[in-house]
């Protein structure tokens, strides 16, 4: 993977991160339920054959040098915070122990109505994609980690359960999230500065299907 250098011309360049063990967290959802209390959650039916996805990660990631790789089954959406934040306060600690990182969420997805990106935790509560990506990618969260290389990797649908087919018109309305996000980059810019400071970067996401499409495993 290519990074970015901050030297100018002239000086010595390292364009490429160096090689070495990594961290892999993988969530893997499989039996839902519906969580009456709240009114957001859906009734999902199970994703049968999910372990085979799960398995071949960890035979991947252990073949590309995985130092350790922590494996969750079957989250309800306060489990999938409490094991992201107790990764996060592990990496950041023993930041020395690994060159890289990588997340994958295996579960149901879909879009919400700001067109944002969400997983489903096994009590059929969704979860921003972006929440769990900034956990890891920004380094107010994660500063030890910060220049390390990141990679997330999302096995689920990216469309909302009535389209029928991707709505070009839909004018796009900035989510909660989406404001907070735009708000922090936007305090961070100066007049001294053409660009704003950018907290998060060294990452890359990868998704099983495109915007507004489901996915088959």
């Amino acid at each position: 993977i290519n990074k970015q250098s901050g030297q100018t011309d002239g000086e010595s360049r390292n364009d490429f991160y160096p090689k070495g063990p990594g961290y892999v967290v993988i969530i893997n959802q499989k039996n839902f339920y519906r969580d009456k209390h709240h009114h957001k959650a859906k009734a999902l039916e199970a994703r049968n054959g999910t372990d085979v996805d799960r398995d071949r990660l960890e035979i991947t990631f252990t073949y590309l040098g995985a130092k350790k790789i922590r494996i969750f089954n079957d989250l309800n959406t306060k489990e999938v915070e409490v094991k992201l934040d107790e990764c996060v306060r592990e990496v950041n600690q023993n930041h020395a122990d690994y060159f890289w990182l990588s997340v994958c969420f295996l579960s149901h997805g879909g879009r919400n109505e700001y067109r944002e990106d969400e997983v489903y935790a096994c009590d059929g509560i969704p979860k921003n994609r972006k929440e769990i990506i900034m956990k890891f990618a920004d380094k107010n969260s994660i500063p030890n980690f910060e220049g390390k290389p990141k990679l997330f990797i999302f096995q689920a649908c990216r469309t909302r359960e009535q389209e029928k087919s991707p709505d070009t018109n839909v004018r796009q309305i900035q989510s909660p999230l989406g404001q907070r996000l735009q708000e922090i980059s936007d305090s961070n810019v100066t007049t001294d500065s053409p660009y704003p400071t950018i907290n998060h970067g060294d990452y890359i996401v990868g998704s099983a299907t495109v915007e507004d499409f489901v996915t088959f495993r």
